[in-house]
């Protein structure tokens, strides 16, 4: 049936296999919520793609309590700079929809952990714990356990562990185009 505001999607226990786009959106003061099942473990495993294991494109949206990996074992790269193409290992959980929020999720072993850019306007990870992202390039290591930049209301990130990531815990990277405001 058609998921609306204020609705739960229980994540049955088990491995979802593949990238994800969420286009799911509630609204203000009755989000959607993805969550896995009491008592099971939800797991999305992304491997052996290097696109994200899951895009968040819509808004109003809870995403709590599941695993995001990749278990592709390969770690290093014989290309500099980001976006190798001999590696399958794409970023974790991409928000490009507005006010959504990432409680509780762990997520490990992908390209970047989390990605909360600009266009994410209001949205915002608590409790999250991130580890063992990135891969080792010829030029350097890669990889964050969080991305983030915002323009417009505020961006936070609060009370998430974050460790091991190849590159930085949490990169809040600028330019004249991808603005660092309201972190």
């Amino acid at each position: 049936s058609v998921l609306r505001p204020g609705d739960t999607l229980w994540l049955r226990g088990g491995t979802y296999r593949g990238a994800f786009v969420s286009w799911l959106s509630g609204r203000t003061g009755a989000p959607i919520t993805v969550r896995q099942f009491p008592g099971e473990r939800a797991v999305i495993d992304s491997a052996p793609s290097s696109k994200s294991a899951l895009s968040i494109m819509g808004s109003w949206t809870v995403f709590r309590d599941f695993e995001v990996t990749n278990s592709d074992t390969q770690r290093r790269s014989s290309e500099p700079g980001p976006g190798p193409t001999d590696l399958r290992r794409g970023s974790g959980v991409s928000t490009g929809g507005k006010r959504n929020q990432l409680i509780n999720l762990v997520v490990h072993d992908l390209a970047d952990g989390l990605g909360m850019f600009a266009e994410s306007e209001g949205s915002s990870a608590y409790g999250n714990i991130v580890f063992n992202n990135g891969w080792a390039g010829p030029d350097r290591s890669h990889g964050h356990g969080i991305y983030t930049q915002n323009e417009i209301g505020p961006r936070e990130i609060e009370e998430n562990i974050l460790f091991n990531q190849f590159s930085h815990g949490i990169h809040a990277f600028g330019s004249e185009v991808a603005h660092l405001d309201h972190i």
